[in-house]
Order: structure tokens, then sequence, then C-alpha cells
């Protein structure tokens, strides 16, 4: 019966691209593409608050930043652990902008309205301009044995 929850599941999360996709249309009576890019981003910011674990925050991003004080380009959603310190001041109402360090950072999202040739690479551009991480191996607990061959299966 596995087949059914299966299918289930896959009906739900239909339905739920179609609530996403009416919440985002309204958006497109504003005639500055900024505001409507910035509606949309808050209809999928929403969308991922109800379904990542309890433990994560998810922000409307800005940008995110490593030890060195590296920057990353324009980041729209950021998806955090609820242990990183919130550079939030300017989006106490969920409705602004903040900015993240990078190794609290779970995941980032690139909202776009329409994705062609140029928008993907900018997605791609903005995505890719997120510092490295540091390697873990002089970071970790000194009580736990990480060994080279582990290091590719641990998260950040």
């Amino acid at each position: 019966m596995p087949e059914l929850f299966f299918k289930r599941l896959r009906d739900y999360w239909c339905e739920v691209a179609k609530v996403l996709k009416g919440e985002a249309k309204p958006a497109s009576i504003f005639p500055n593409t900024t505001d409507i890019g910035m509606c949309r981003e808050w209809v999928y910011a929403k969308f991922l608050e109800t379904h990542v674990p309890s433990k994560c925050n998810v922000r409307l991003g800005g940008f995110l930043f490593d030890a060195k004080g590296n920057e990353s380009k324009q980041i729209d959603i950021i998806v955090s652990t609820d242990t990183v310190p919130k550079f939030n001041f300017y989006n106490r109402d969920g409705g602004g902008k903040c900015f993240s360090h990078l190794e609290g950072t779970i995941g980032v999202v690139s909202v776009k309205s329409n994705l062609n040739k140029k928008e993907l690479f900018n997605a791609l551009e903005n995505i890719g301009s997120i510092p490295a991480m540091a390697p873990l191996m002089k970071r970790v607990n000194p009580q736990y044995n990480l060994s080279e061959s582990d290091y590719e299966e641990w998260p950040f």
C-alpha cells in the first residue's frame, strides 16, 4: 500500500503548487518588476516556513557572509538554523531584508518570475558568489574522530 501514500503525497504537492501559483499571480498588478519579485519571494518564503523543520528560520534574503568578511551577491531567501545569530533589524515584520552568517545557513533560494537564459545565469551567479565553507577538520570537537574519508559525508 505504499503506492497509495505516494500518490496522495504527489497529489498534495500538486495542489500546493496550484496554491503557490495562485498566490504569486496577483503580484503582476504592480508595474515595477522589483515589487513583483518581492511579492513572489514573500509567497515562496511563507510556503517554506510551513514546510521546513521548526528549528529553521526562513527569511527574505540580502546576502551571506563568512568569518573573514567575504560576502555573497543578492540572495532572495535564506534558510538558516535557529542557532545562528539573526541580522534581521530591517526585517522585523517579515517584509524586509536580512543577512546571515554562512555557517548557520542551511539553504538559499533564488526566485524568478520567468526563468529564461539571462535570469538563470543571474541566479547561478548569485548562488555561485556564496563564499566557500572552511574545512571542518580543525574545528570538529576533539572527542569526535573525523577522518578525511568521512568528511565528504558530513553536512556543513
